[in-house]
């Protein structure tokens, strides 16, 4: 009876911890193919998990040509940027002069605070990866 009983208790055991296991890896989906970035010309973007306009956490990549810039903008959210190769250059917050630049190198992050403008642009094709909390809303400056 002890064995049944300690085989049963180990099975349900098993059972919880690959029900567990199952529950965090849902949250992780495969990659969205490659899509246009509207806003930054040759630039690509992949959702990773979730999506940032909805509520919760969101993760996505973006595939930067060399010699491009984006429009000054600002997120309502922050936003936890890695660079995973290459390099950019961005000015986050007022004002936005070339003195307040700041380079990141493949392996660096950084957090673009929420409502903060900033300006970034980069000299070689770079992968990044973006991560946060939705809804999220990105507004541009106007020019």
């Amino acid at each position: 009876m002890r064995v049944i009983s300690s085989t049963l208790l180990a099975l349900i055991l098993l059972s919880v911890a690959c029900a567990r296991t199952h529950q965090s890896n849902s949250l992780q989906t495969n990659p969205d193919p490659w899509q246009p970035i509207e806003n930054i010309p040759g630039g690509l973007r992949r959702d990773l998990v979730g999506d940032r306009r909805q509520p919760g956490p969101f993760k996505y990549q973006l595939k930067i040509p060399a010699g491009a810039r984006a429009a000054v903008h600002r997120h309502s959210t922050d936003v936890h940027v890695k660079v995973l190769s290459g390099s950019m250059f961005i000015i986050i917050g007022e004002p936005l002069e070339s003195s307040r630049v700041q380079r990141f190198a493949a392996g660096s992050g950084f957090v673009v605070t929420a409502n903060a403008w900033d300006d970034e642009w980069w000299d070689e094709e770079t992968v990044l990866e973006a991560e946060g909390v939705g809804p999220m809303e990105t507004v541009y400056k106007s020019q």
